[in-house]
């Protein structure tokens, strides 16, 4: 019984571990943009590779989406496998009638393996007869053996670009790391997550949606 408590409770401190990651944006608004909000954006992301462009593009652009904020992968548009200029780029959200562009650039993804040494722990839980008082906790005492885990990380540089100036209203960065092999797409969704209430949190978008 004991045994079979102990595991569960492992099971679940570890799918707490791995549900609770969580993107790290910092960011600054740009003087003279204090009041501006966004609610449609292109997004693009600044590679020449064609499979990192749709992965990034394509999952925020879906995840903004179904916030309710109109959003384009830039892909759409400029379809051909080059770098494109910042003024083509706003040239394209301004012919698509939308208010922003997030300009994204990925610093760095790779997936590492990381070795943990081998621990002794102690787990307690509930009441048994026993002790001065009547009362005592159990423990069970047990030792882990060394481990390798995978661990994906993404590093992000993000910026927003106004509509009616053309200049960056807003930028920051990004981080996210998270346990097992993620690949790029499903990395940026979670960013996506994380985004869109970092932006409504700063009054960048309207929160209303």
């Amino acid at each position: 019984m004991k045994n079979t408590m102990l595991r569960g409770w492992l099971a679940v401190t570890l799918l707490l571990a791995v549900s609770c990651s969580s993107t790290q944006i910092t960011g600054t608004r740009r003087r003279g943009f204090d009041q501006i909000r966004y609610a449609s954006f292109l997004v693009h992301c600044d590679a020449t590779d064609d499979d990192v462009r749709a992965s990034v593009e394509e999952a925020l652009a879906a995840r903004l989406d179904r916030a309710g904020y109109r959003s384009r992968p830039s892909l759409e548009l400029l379809d051909q496998p080059r770098a494109y200029t910042e003024s083509e780029v706003l040239q394209a959200m301004r012919a698509d009638d939308l208010d922003a562009v997030v300009r994204v650039r990925v610093e760095n993804w790779a997936t590492d393996v990381v070795t943990h040494p081998p621990g002794l722990g102690v787990f307690g839980f509930g009441y048994g007869r026993g002790g001065r008082h009547g009362f005592g906790h159990s423990y069970v005492e047990f030792a882990t053996p060394a481990w390798e885990e995978e661990r994906s990380r993404l590093r992000l540089r993000l910026e927003l670009l106004d509509r009616e100036t053309g200049k960056i209203s807003w930028s920051g960065r990004a981080r996210l790391s998270r346990s097992g092999f993620r690949d790029l797409y499903d990395l940026m969704d979670t960013v996506g997550d994380d985004l869109v209430a970092y932006l409504r949190r700063e009054q960048l978008t309207p929160t209303t949606r």
